[in-house]
């Protein structure tokens, strides 16, 4: 027997599964390295990447992508808004559990990530802060 899902939830899903379908969209059609949006119980993210949204290829495959989701790909503001909220309490977690330099979420248009260059995920003090920081890490960010 399943869990209900709440009415965010449920909202929560389908936007997922909107943008899902057009980051599979955008690939087919000539951006092979658009990343998949990241779902966990409380925000949809989506990774930052190395995309030129000015290229031929890019303008093409949004034009082509943007009857799959609303705003043609772009998370609504609020969704933005609560995923960013959700990152920065993420990493101020790792900061207070002893990965100082642990940064603050990378925000552009339309993508979020963290770099983690200079930090070690594999030391016993970045994996004790990940296990306790965990509730709050977006599904497929580290920490």
């Amino acid at each position: 027997m399943g869990t209900a899902l709440s009415s965010e939830q449920s909202d929560l899903q389908q936007a997922y599964q909107a943008q899902l379908a057009y980051a599979q969209c955008m690939r087919t059609h000539g951006e092979p390295s658009f990343p998949d949006p990241v779902l966990t119980s409380h925000s949809l993210s989506y990774p930052a990447g190395d995309i030129n949204q000015h290229s031929p290829q890019f303008t093409s495959a949004a034009k082509t992508c943007k009857r799959l989701v609303p705003q043609g790909g772009a998370p609504s503001a609020s969704q933005m808004q609560a995923s960013i909220a959700r990152m920065l309490k993420h990493s101020e977690c790792m900061r207070t559990h002893g990965i100082t330099n642990f940064p603050d979420p990378v925000v552009s248009d339309h993508s979020m990530g963290i770099s983690l260059k200079g930090i070690d995920p594999s030391t016993s003090q970045f994996q004790a802060a990940q296990t306790a920081c965990q509730r709050l890490a977006p599904l497929g960010t580290p920490g």
